[in-house]
Formats: C-alpha cells, structure tokens, sequence
C-alpha cells in the first residue's frame, strides 16, 4: 500500500503497527486512516511523564513501547492518543 508514506521516511515497527514519522511526529499508520472529525473529537492529548501519562501505562502496559517512541498519535481500542513532551506543544499542535 502506498498509504501516504514518503520515500525516505523513518518508519519505526512496535508489534503488529507501524508508525511513520511527520514533522517530529511519529504517526500510526491506522490514525492516517481516520477523517478530521474523528481525529478531532476522539483524541486524547496527553504530556509525556504527566500523572495522565503514567495512568495510562499503568492500565495499559502494552502501549509502553509505544509510548516510549516520545511525541507519539496512536489509536488504542476507540482512542487516540496523541502525547507529545510539552504541555504547551500538547495543547497546541494540530494533529494533521
């Protein structure tokens, strides 16, 4: 498939996903597949190493080396979750 991935671009594999790498932002190749409202309505920001963070590997420990890719939008279940290492970057940045 020929899913929007540029030539050259950093692709990173964590278990059966992969992720590509946009403007500093590691992407989840099903998130590339989501309309705006979707993206736009159901993503859940969170600051890396904030108490949200650290809840929501605690109850999913699985998505560790997701997580641990740093400024990350991944889809979990009917989540998505975009964390980035600020909060000021969490808050503001677009997610497409």
């Amino acid at each position: 498939g020929e899913s929007g991935a540029p030539s050259g671009a950093v692709v990173r594999r964590v278990g059966d996903r992969t992720l590509y790498l946009r403007d500093g932002l590691f992407v989840d190749a099903r998130a590339l597949d989501l309309d705006e409202q979707a993206l736009s309505t159901r993503v859940v920001r969170l600051t890396a190493f904030g108490d949200a963070y650290f809840a929501l590997l605690a109850e999913r420990p699985a998505l560790a080396p997701m997580l641990a890719l740093g400024d990350v939008l991944f889809v979990d279940g009917d989540r998505i979750y975009l964390v980035l290492a600020s909060a000021d970057a969490a808050a503001s940045r677009p997610v497409k």
